[in-house]
């Protein structure tokens, strides 16, 4: 360990640290005066340094703390391998690396705006009809927000299989078929012949027809737990005699749901829990609570 007596660094002389690991040297010979005070810990290899002034060598293993105080003229005579942790006393503007975060973002940024760029490029019939929408119906609604992104919808012109085609004529792989909705694929020929005999015989007839009858048959063979079945015009509809069967079926009045969602119009007592929360259902869940309605 090199000292030098009569050191006294600054109380205001600022920290530097950080990891050194130079190339390796054999018998070497440069003179290096140290301008600052210095300490460095050997985390790995080995070195051999020697004083200038007074010719004392010094041998520093992985372990050994090698102190080069400030105006002390050091030579590096061997080392191999060497990486040492050091801290010394600087005056130094404080530096560090870009953060990496900020680097990220910008990527992202960067990215963003081309995919942008691109997509407009791509879809010019699409951002016309959206365009159009909104200056003739004052509008930027979306029957299908799984259709919308955050520049504008494609509009599509045409299905087939397992794809649809955009206005602008760009073919896609159809992964949602309307929701789940169109599980047997777009214009399928065995769902277009049977549309086209039920349109022959009529569009509405505004009555009870037998093929009510074949197709409750056709969902109690299929669905072997329904005991009861009713055909109903809409959702709402069918919520509604739901809850009129468990109030008149158990004889209470209450009807629990969640929050936040949107069941139907009711005129029974309601009373919403937070979806997915033991603790709020168990506080909402009374004697009088006909049926729970999981519609979130």
């Amino acid at each position: 360990m090199f000292a030098a007596r009569g050191m006294s660094p600054p109380a205001a002389a600022p920290i530097v640290c950080g990891i050194w690991y130079p190339d390796d040297v054999e018998d070497g010979s440069d003179v290096v005066e140290i301008v600052v005070d210095e300490v460095k810990y050997v985390i790995a290899g080995e070195s051999t340094w020697e004083c200038a002034t007074t010719g004392r060598k010094f041998h520093a293993s992985t372990g050994s703390m090698i102190w080069l105080p400030k105006n002390c003229k050091a030579i590096r005579r061997y080392s191999k391998g060497l990486k040492t942790f050091y801290v010394e006393q600087d005056y130094r503007k404080p530096t560090s690396l870009e953060d990496p975060g900020t680097a990220y973002l910008a990527r992202l940024d960067a990215l963003y705006i081309s995919g942008e760029t691109a997509f407009r490029s791509a879809n010019p019939q699409s951002l016309g009809l959206h365009q159009a929408r909104i200056v003739e119906f004052k509008t930027n609604g979306t029957l299908h927000p799984s259709s919308s992104s955050g520049q504008f919808p494609l509009f599509m012109e045409r299905g087939s299989g397992n794809s649809v085609v955009s206005v602008d004529g760009t073919d896609y792989l159809d992964f949602s078929y309307d929701p789940s909705a169109g599980v047997i694929g777009h214009a399928n020929p065995e769902l277009l012949d049977s549309l086209r005999t039920a349109l022959e015989i009529d569009t509405n007839l505004g009555d009870a027809t037998s093929k009510e009858v074949q197709l409750a048959r056709a969902l109690k063979a299929r669905f072997r737990s329904l005991e009861a079945l009713r055909f109903c015009v809409l959702q709402t509809e069918a919520v509604a005699i739901a809850l009129s069967l468990a109030v008149n079926a158990t004889g209470k009045n209450k009807i629990m749901t969640f929050r936040p969602g949107h069941i139907t119009t009711s005129s029974h007592d309601l009373v919403a829990a937070i979806y997915n929360d033991m603790e709020s259902v168990s506080k909402q869940v009374s004697s009088d609570v006909a049926t729970i309605l999981v519609e979130p």
